[in-house]
């Protein structure tokens, strides 16, 4: 049996016609569609021959013109958008183009401005240099570049600052590393306790050997 496309058939099926509505079921190709749209969900269902006389639910089935008309909508809908959306990509870039030929030409005036401010510091730092490197000389302290690095800042009252407190530190570090250098070259405490009488004897200066030998009389008893 051929079914025509222009309409859509249904066969009701009695227990009587039952098995020659088998036959002619098995010759008949069945296509139901249901489309997919914003609101709807996409659920394509084939029978493969099986029988189903008893069934709760009710299915829509489109004829072929029915079919293409849908589908044309559907594919017309997406054709638009993707145009709308390819319009404006070609917006968006025209648009980052000229924000880009913008932001070059800030970008090269930024550069020089700070190229500028770097060469203005570079001078004032070595400026800074001089005058921290005459300060120290002024109190006999001579330190190298990598010294000088530390002490010289941005401003002239940092620097007489960081100059002040580190000439304050290497005089103190000086008069700690005489002190201790003079009591190691100053003769050994003889009147403390624990001498041997060896020790006394091995003083090689006659008046401080006979002066330990006084201060420690019962080592020589």
């Amino acid at each position: 049996m051929i079914i025509s496309p222009n309409h859509a058939t249904t066969i009701n099926l009695s227990r009587e016609n039952k098995r020659g509505a088998k036959m002619i079921n098995d010759n008949m190709l069945k296509l139901n569609i249901q489309f997919f749209s914003e609101d709807e969900t996409t659920e394509e269902t084939i029978e493969n021959g099986q029988e189903n006389t008893e069934t709760e639910e009710k299915v829509k089935t489109y004829t072929e013109d029915e079919f293409n008309e849908r589908l044309q909508n559907e594919l017309t809908r997406r054709l638009k958008q993707k145009d709308k959306e390819r319009e404006e990509a070609i917006k968006e870039a025209e648009k980052l183009a000229k924000m880009n030929a913008q932001q070059k030409q800030e970008y090269e005036i930024e550069k020089m401005k700070r190229e500028l401010e770097d060469y203005k510091q570079r001078e004032a730092l070595n400026d800074m240099r001089k005058e921290a490197n005459n300060m120290l000389a002024e109190r006999n302290i001579n330190v190298k570049d990598d010294v000088l690095d530390f002490i010289v800042k941005t401003t002239a009252e940092e620097t007489q600052k960081n100059v002040e407190a580190f000439a304050e530190a290497f005089n103190d570090a000086v008069n700690s590393k005489l002190q201790e250098t003079l009591r190691q070259k100053s003769p050994k405490n003889l009147t403390a306790t624990g001498l041997t009488k060896a020790d006394i004897l091995a003083i090689e200066d006659d008046q401080q050997r006979q002066n330990a030998i006084a201060q420690n009389r019962h080592l020589f008893r």
